[in-house]
């Protein structure tokens, strides 16, 4: 799971080194994501940029088109999963020691809550990159489908929150998976 953390870092600090600003999540032109039992939508101007698997644990990378979001999707057997403050804390630690340059502030996660079928913890934090701080909130939402545990996990600029929303919730709400 940590190489797949370190691939989630390196895309965010792409799209934050490279981007030029967020567009809105175009949710009324939605593309389809249907591979190996797990199908979702996502918006038209968001790419799925990675689907892949490495040994039980299967990833998907989801990029919106400016520098604001990266949605990763993980799927694995229900009996290797963690619960969603210990999965979280991992994520967070090991994203903190990945990122190649500047500096990420401390963590401070919110209470776990449940919505429909997902469990949801946030966590903020700031990226400190090149002397300018931007604060951060992170969602993990984790949920049981078939025999798999599936998180999803959005990290977004705080300025940017409103733009991506829309475009996370069709991801997390059309999610399904069935066994191949």
């Amino acid at each position: 799971m940590k190489n797949m953390i370190q691939i989630s870092c390196l895309a965010l600090l792409s799209l934050f080194l490279i981007g030029c600003g967020e567009r809105s999540a175009e949710v009324d032109n939605p593309r389809a994501h249907n591979n190996a039992g797990l199908e979702f939508q996502y918006p038209g101007n968001w790419k799925v940029t990675e689907d892949g698997k490495k040994g039980e644990l299967r990833h998907l990378l989801i990029e919106s088109p400016g520098i604001g979001l990266l949605v990763t999707i993980f799927m694995l057997p229900a009996d290797d999963a963690r619960d969603i403050q210990g999965f979280a804390e991992i994520y967070a630690r090991s994203f903190k020691e990945e990122v190649p340059f500047g500096d990420v502030t401390d963590s401070v996660f919110g209470s776990i809550r449940q919505s429909g079928e997902y469990e949801i913890l946030s966590e903020q934090f700031s990226m400190d990159i090149l002397g300018v701080k931007t604060p951060h909130t992170r969602t993990y939402r984790r949920k049981s489908v078939a025999d798999q545990v599936c998180f999803v996990v959005d990290q977004v600029a705080d300025e940017h929150h409103s733009k991506v929303a829309k475009g996370v919730e069709l991801v997390v709400s059309s999610l399904t998976y069935e066994t191949p």
